[in-house]
């Protein structure tokens, strides 16, 4: 993998690295990691952990709480039947 030094996140993360790493910045350079090596064409040893990873920095940037549960949705099969029958093909 190389590292392009100019690029805005790699020179952020350093910024970020210099000041203090945190939880948050070591938990960024993972996912860019993991996405480069998605990007290259290799296999994640923890694809489960790099998905728990990528969908909570979603969250933050869609401004939702990074650990925001997700909400159950009950379907109503017999609804779906009647929305269904009544549909032409």
């Amino acid at each position: 993998m190389e590292i392009n030094p100019s690029h805005p996140a790699i020179k952020e993360l350093l910024e970020r690295v210099k000041e203090d790493s945190d939880a948050n910045t070591e938990e960024n350079a993972q996912i860019l990691y993991e996405g480069a090596l998605v990007n290259s064409g290799y296999s994640l040893k923890d694809p489960s952990g790099f998905a728990k990873r990528f969908y909570s920095l979603i969250n933050g940037a869609l401004g939702i709480p990074k650990e925001a549960p997700i909400e159950e949705y009950e379907v109503d099969i017999d609804e779906l039947d009647e929305e269904e029958s009544g549909k032409e093909f």
